[in-house]
């Protein structure tokens, strides 16, 4: 038990980063440093500066409840309830899965892809979106260089939907945006230029093994992909076609072993190019890009 008088944040820090250590919290004094930020709401570069200066005992207690609930491995952004992703604020938390830096290289595709393209406005829509990151990064990009763009976000949960409505709200305003509970695609027949994807892809039997921050917190709706990982590609893919203008673009995140299966699943389906594999930041075949050769629409 820490004693909660007469403490700093340095004091505060050293004694509890051996908790975050025997809880194999790979970088626990930076995450000290971000919980503290989080609890002061001063940024990281004002608080370092301010790491001796005393705390109440009201502010030494809750820091060391957010301590407590970091050690049994929640996850960081559902604590502060905030993620940084492609330069981006967005809100998560319980009922959402948290952006991974690995989806950014699919971003970073689609913005070049639509910039060759002379849609006025932009059609793009993210499937299974959860927060909404990969949609609201793609679409600010673009509106940001001046291309118009409106946005579709869809998912299945509720609770990932009200994360992707409230990032929007804050990052699209100035666009026209859609949200929509379903099913992987509209109710509507609507057609886009751009549609985006990161699927659940873990396979159910590794789903348990996964570390403690994904397995026992992030929704297993958002990552669960069925038996051989694959079940929700071979939906999106015998779909995709009805909601893709003619040469539009569908981008699939998966797994760093799957690309091998996710391109066979693209041309067996004979609705599109050669898949072009992407790999991410950490050298892993990351993201599947195809392009609709199929010109008629069901």
């Amino acid at each position: 038990m820490v004693n909660q008088a007469n403490q700093t944040p340095n004091s505060l820090i050293s004694s509890l980063e051996p908790l975050l250590r025997e809880a194999d919290i790979a970088e626990p004094r930076r995450e000290l440093i971000q919980l503290f930020s989080y609890l002061l709401q001063e940024p990281v570069a004002r608080l370092l500066a301010r790491l001796d200066e005393p705390l109440t005992p009201q502010q030494a207690e809750a820091f060391v409840q957010l301590v407590q609930r970091r050690a049994s491995r929640e996850p960081l952004a559902y604590i502060t309830g905030t993620v940084y992703f492609n330069g981006l604020e967005l809100a998560v938390g319980p009922g959402v899965l948290v952006p991974r830096p690995d989806s950014e290289i699919l971003i970073e595709k689609a913005v070049e892809l639509a910039q060759k393209m002379e849609a006025q406005p932009l059609r793009l829509f993210d499937t299974c979106t959860g927060s909404g990151a990969i949609g609201i990064a793609i679409a600010r990009q673009l509106h940001a260089s001046g291309k118009p763009v409106t946005l579709h976000l869809l998912d299945q949960s509720a609770e990932a939907l009200e994360y992707a409505r409230r990032n929007s709200a804050r990052w699209c305003s100035d666009m026209p945006v859609q949200l929509e509970q379903g099913d992987l695609y509209p109710a509507e027949s609507l057609a886009f230029n751009l549609i985006t994807a990161n699927p659940p892809y873990i396979l159910d039997s590794v789903l348990p093994g996964l570390m403690p921050e994904v397995s026992r917190y992030e929704p297993a709706l958002a990552l669960s992909g069925g038996a051989d990982g694959l079940s929700f590609y071979r939906r999106i893919l015998q779909r995709a076609g009805d909601y893709l203008l003619p040469g539009g673009w569908l981008l699939l995140e998966h797994g760093y072993d799957q690309a091998e299966s996710v391109s066979s699943l693209i041309k067996a389906s004979q609705e599109f190019s050669e898949p072009l594999q992407l790999k991410d930041y950490g050298g892993n075949p990351r993201a599947a890009v195809t392009q609709l050769i199929r010109r008629d629409r069901r």
